[in-house]
């Protein structure tokens, strides 16, 4: 999904600096694709919410992060039905009529499309969060070893941790 987006705007800058049309299904009603690819994605996504859900007595150390998961997972769902309606702007009433964004509507639509790679890169990093904090609490002792949790170099980026 991170590669489809990143690749967007570069698209209809190339297409405009050097004057072609665009033939890839990229461009073929590209805010149902980000719908449809969140869609694939939020199925192994509710399979975990559900795997821990049903071992949550288990699991009860986790709890904490299970809840600030699922509030992030309830803020991409927000932002990529957001992202999808201004993507479809783009593609019909501009795209598909053959008009050209300004270089300003180009500069939005890159950084709107940063924004949601951010969300979901930060999704991510917590996804990577959970499972490093229940390997460690299930089996470092086994195999004598803990994994090191996640530290990222720009303090904005929250790292999640069992209580």
């Amino acid at each position: 999904m991170n590669l489809y987006l990143i690749l967007l705007p570069g698209d209809l800058r190339t297409k405009y600096a050097v004057n072609f049309e665009i033939h890839n299904s990229r461009w073929e009603k590209p805010n149902e694709q980000v719908l449809k690819l969140w869609e694939k994605s939020s199925k192994s996504i509710l399979e975990f919410t559900y795997f821990f859900e049903s071992r949550e007595v288990v699991l009860n150390k986790f709890v904490g992060m299970k809840d600030i998961y699922l509030e992030q997972l309830s803020e991409i769902r927000e932002v990529i039905g957001r992202y999808s309606e201004y993507l479809g702007g783009i593609y019909y009433s501009r795209y598909l009529n053959g008009i050209v964004l300004s270089e300003e509507e180009l500069i939005d639509f890159e950084n709107r499309t940063k924004e949601f790679n951010e969300y979901i890169f930060d999704f991510l990093g917590y996804v990577h969060d959970f499972i490093i904090e229940l390997q460690n609490a299930f089996l470092s002792e086994i195999f004598e070893y803990s994994i090191p949790v996640r530290q990222p170099t720009d303090p904005k980026y929250k790292v999640l941790k069992a209580k």
